[in-house]
């Protein structure tokens, strides 16, 4: 980009908003929180900082005027390279669209910009008695519009869903700078094309979101969770189906952790917890307004668990034990990451009950490319995150040959499955090589009609999905 664009850009925000020609303080920008490639990484040739839907028309207007790149970036948190600018341009920061506008306790919504951490969003809800109910492992972190971008789901997600179920409305400054208001308040709304739905999940290559309408549930009072240790993958992995259809019971969450996952991160953390030296383990959530209905679910969903073979509990009842029981949980990336140059988590989703054949596809593909794969995942909604691991012994140069072909055989053997190369990261560039292995041509056909008729020139985060 030419100085005199920087310019005018640094004139819209002003220059204290405003980053260019310091590489040092672009690197943040240049890359997310995909592991394992040096190809991840792109630097921006500027980022801005927008503060309003205005201050972000007029750069879109120009960027599509000049036809220069606009990568839109939330908190960073991605796993897919969707806020890689790949292409150059610039970097849109939202970090300071975090304002929330309007809690409605009567319609039961929130109003919002796309820029707030969703812990601050339930934090500030949580004081009225409600909460927004999709929790990514990354919820410390992630900004609200970045889970909108990519329907991010969460350990949450068997109980009450994934983003997309609770986005009413939503405006966006179009790929040409237009702004365009959708949905509101109301929980129904047939009048036209229902276009949100064609924003939720688009990683920003459609529109930029500038506020968000959100439905809101009351926060519940009561929650126990356990932890159920089990001999091998297949015992713990293979009850999740039947679960919910034999004892009647929703947890709110059924996460998956393999004995493997479970050995990296113990030794990381140093955890105090007694893992019964099992194969694998499976931690529930229950939550509900009433003590003796949960008490009461967790009774049966205690005694479906050792009937499939449980080899011994950990109850979670105050905030402390729960927080305890999660923390393995939530520090399964940075363990990896600690332990390994060479790693990259991946996040097939599936039937439930095509996860134990999963399973056994993974472990067929880390024998046959000498590698290991452990994997821990959303089990209750058939959400798995298998992590590649390379051995010790091999290169970065290996590293990089290898991996697309584990990519591939990955993905065709969920696609055999009945599943999908992507659940709630996005396909972003990392899996853009590989989005025509699951999805037929004619399929992304119309997404590319769609992508060339609403944004003409290109210029909204290009080189992502296809």
């Amino acid at each position: 980009m030419d100085d005199a664009l920087l310019a005018e850009l640094a004139a819209i925000v002003g220059p204290e908003r405003f980053i260019s020609g310091d590489p040092v303080r672009l690197e943040p920008f240049g890359h997310d929180e995909v592991s394992g490639g040096a190809g991840h990484t792109r630097l921006p040739d500027a980022v801005v900082f927008p503060e309003t839907e205005e201050e972000i028309r007029q750069i879109v207007a120009l960027a599509n005027l000049h036809r220069f790149p606009v990568t839109v970036r939330g908190g960073g948190t991605g796993l897919a390279g969707g806020a890689v600018p790949v292409c150059g341009g610039i970097v849109l920061a939202t970090e300071r669209l975090n304002r929330i506008l309007e809690i409605d306790t009567e319609s039961l919504t929130v109003t919002l910009e796309p820029g707030v951490v969703v812990k601050k969003l339930n934090d500030v809800l949580a004081e009225k008695g409600l909460m927004f109910p999709c929790f990514p492992i990354s919820f410390e972190k992630c900004f609200i519009g970045g889970n909108v971008a990519t329907n991010a789901g969460g350990g949450r997600a068997v109980k009450y869903g994934v983003t997309g179920r609770y986005v009413l409305g939503m405006r966006i400054v179009t790929p040409t700078g237009k702004v365009l208001e959708l949905g509101g308040k109301l929980q129904k709304n047939v009048t036209g094309y229902n276009l949100m739905p064609l924003l939720i999940g688009s990683e920003g290559t459609l529109g930029i979101i500038t506020r968000l309408t959100l439905k809101i549930v009351p926060l519940p009072t009561e929650r126990i969770d356990l932890l159920a240790f089990f001999p091998d993958n297949r015992s713990a992995i293979g009850m999740v189906p039947r679960l919910i259809s034999r004892t009647g019971v929703v947890p709110a969450s059924i996460e998956y952790i393999d004995r493997l996952s479970i050995e990296v991160t113990h030794r990381f953390l140093n955890d105090p917890l007694d893992y019964h030296n099992c194969g694998a383990a499976l931690l529930f959530s229950l939550d509900g307004f009433d003590r003796q209905t949960v008490e009461r679910e967790y009774t049966v969903l205690r005694d479906f668990v050792s009937k499939s073979g449980a080899l011994g509990f950990e109850v979670g009842l105050t905030p402390a034990q729960r927080e305890m029981l999660w923390n393995v949980r939530r520090n399964l990336a940075k363990a990896f990451r600690a332990a390994s140059d060479f790693q990259t988590c991946e996040d097939i989703t599936l039937p439930p009950g095509k996860l134990p054949e999963m399973l056994e596809e993974l472990h067929r593909i880390a024998d046959d490319f000498g590698i290991l794969i452990p994997t821990f995942g959303h089990a209750g909604d058939g959400n798995l995150h298998p992590r590649i691991v390379a051995p010790p012994e091999w290169t970065r140069e290996r590293w990089e040959r290898e991996l697309p072909r584990i990519f591939e055989a990955m993905y065709r053997a969920a696609y055999a499955l009945g599943g999908q190369i992507s659940g709630e990261h996005g396909i972003g560039e990392k899996r853009r090589e590989f989005i025509g292995l699951t999805v037929p041509e004619e399929n992304l056909a119309w997404m590319r009609t769609i992508k060339q008729a609403l944004d003409p020139n290109g210029i909204l985060n290009p080189g992502k999905i296809f």
